[in-house]
């Protein structure tokens, strides 16, 4: 797989670009070597990668990377990097004991369960470098077996986890249902869909019936195919999160690289149409192709039906952001011009934001997600979204 961005006029395409995209290189070839001499090291602006590193969730395999050559860093940066790669080994190497553990009783008790997101990629495009970084673990069951699944889970010592939202509104309003360890610990996500059927109505109905058998550590567990993989990634990155995190882009690269002789495109294809997820697909596979240069064939593009002028647009936010210095400075702003671009009708996008949940009103407002304070500026959202937009480009025009 070679690199995407090849343009290193690109005023965007900086040294510490350069450097934080052979990082994310690297862990495709499975080889840590700097590209680049010590002279070229002098040069980097360190307070900036190490931003760069964080925005897009790399401080693992930043370490990795460094690791051998630690000497060229600047004092505290390497012990930054070992501190996220042994937390993310760490969490990591609980979550996967944990859903070891869980998925043995719900074998037993004959329900299905299969790890998503993170903890899925950990058992598959990330075995030999199980350091991704999490923030909970993921679990996903079958709609009508929701409630055994959430009476086994408490059994266990776990407790809703709810914030200031009722059990009603997580159900009607999410595709997932938050759990914690009543003495600390982690949060545990029971999902029984991949999106909100608000949006989407009821998508992937073969999902279940293509599952694939794995052993890890005598563990026999199932996991997603690959193809409904591609899109539990693609569908999470629309509904949260950074969407031009490197993190997602290596994701969605290494699954590429693994099952690409065997990747069942037509599928994908036929699912994204019927399920009306085809800019949501097409962002993701783009951002890959563009950035790390997945193998994407051809006429995925032209049969995913992407209107010209937003594959324009999805091209430039990626281009013009993903690297750039200020990317975690306009953060909110890429993430509400992207909004617009994943979905495949101006209406779905609007409803969305009339129907924004709790969670994504907070975090895109970066407020605390369930403070009392912001329980209220939620219900007064249709006054107070019109009120930031005025204040924030206010601002942006001062500035």
């Amino acid at each position: 797989m070679a690199y995407g961005f090849t343009d290193t006029q690109n005023k965007n395409f900086t040294q510490e670009a350069r450097l934080l995209l052979d990082i994310v290189q690297k862990r495709i070839e499975s080889r840590n070597t700097p590209f680049i001499n010590l002279d070229d090291f002098k040069r980097i602006n360190w307070p900036l990668l190490t931003r760069m590193i964080v925005y897009h969730e790399l401080a693992s395999f930043a370490y990795i990377y460094f690791k051998d050559s630690s000497f060229i860093l600047p004092g505290g940066l390497m012990d930054f990097l070992k501190k996220g790669y042994y937390l993310a080994l760490l969490q990591n190497s609980y979550f996967e004991q944990e859903f070891f553990r869980l998925n043995r009783i719900f074998t037993e008790n004959d329900l299905a369960v299969v790890p998503i997101k993170g903890l899925a990629l950990l058992q598959d495009i990330y075995k030999q470098c199980p350091v991704r970084p999490m923030v909970d673990m993921d679990i996903l069951v079958k709609e009508d077996e929701l409630a055994k699944a959430e009476n086994i889970i408490t059994k266990l010592g776990y407790k809703e986890y709810l914030g200031n939202g009722s059990y009603s509104y997580w159900r009607n309003n999410n595709c997932n249902i938050p759990f914690k360890k009543e003495r600390g610990g982690w949060v545990l996500e029971l999902h029984f869909a991949l999106d909100s059927k608000m949006f989407n109505g009821i998508i992937l109905p073969d999902l279940w019936k293509r599952l694939r058998a794995s052993e890890i550590n005598k563990n026999k567990i199932r996991l997603l195919s690959p193809e409904d993989t591609l899109f539990s990634l693609a569908l999470h990155q629309r509904r949260f999160g950074k969407r031009l995190s490197l993190k997602n882009t290596l994701d969605v690269a290494l699954l590429i690289d693994k099952y690409q002789n065997n990747f069942d495109w037509d599928y994908v294809l036929k699912e994204a149409g019927s399920g009306r997820m085809c800019s949501t697909v097409f962002f993701v596979l783009f951002q890959a192709k563009v950035i790390l240069g997945a193998a994407i064939p051809e006429f995925v593009w032209k049969a995913l039906k992407v209107p010209f002028w937003k594959r324009g647009l999805i091209s430039r936010l990626i281009n013009k952001y993903t690297f750039s210095s200020h990317s975690f400075n306009k953060a909110k702003y890429v993430y509400f011009k992207s909004f617009f671009l994943l979905y495949d009708s101006l209406w779905e996008p609007v409803s969305h934001i009339l129907h924004i949940t709790h969670e994504e009103f907070a975090k895109f407002y970066n407020l605390p997600l369930y403070a009392p304070e912001t329980k209220k500026l939620y219900k007064a959202r249709f006054l107070y979204m019109p009120y930031r937009l005025v204040k924030d480009s206010f601002k942006k025009a001062l500035f």
